[in-house]
């Protein structure tokens, strides 16, 4: 999963619709092996999709809907976010990192 701020479908060419801005042939191939979506969405700003993307939860119920710079709330401590489930499954296999 690749998350990139402020870019659009029209700067590398991945749907029929845009054509290519930049040339991009890392992401060309991992286009090739990977899934491409065509009916998804986002949050409008970073911390809010990312919050979401870690718990499976919509940013609503994480309380991160906001950019997260210091004085907004982060994510709770307590929230289930997939490297927590992972361990579970695989307590020797990621680490989870300290901030």
């Amino acid at each position: 999963m690749i998350i990139a701020d402020d870019l659009s479908p029209d700067y590398f060419g991945f749907y029929e619709e845009h054509g290519d801005t930049i040339d991009t042939p890392n992401l060309r191939r991992l286009l090739a092996k990977g899934v491409r979506f065509t009916n998804a969405m986002s949050n409008p700003v970073c911390s809010a999709t990312r919050s979401t993307l870690l718990t499976g939860r919509y940013s609503f119920r994480t309380g991160v809907g906001d950019v997260v710079d210091g004085s907004n709330p982060k994510l709770n401590i307590n929230e289930n976010i997939f490297p927590k489930v992972l361990n579970i499954y695989s307590p020797n296999g990621i680490r989870i990192p300290s901030y």
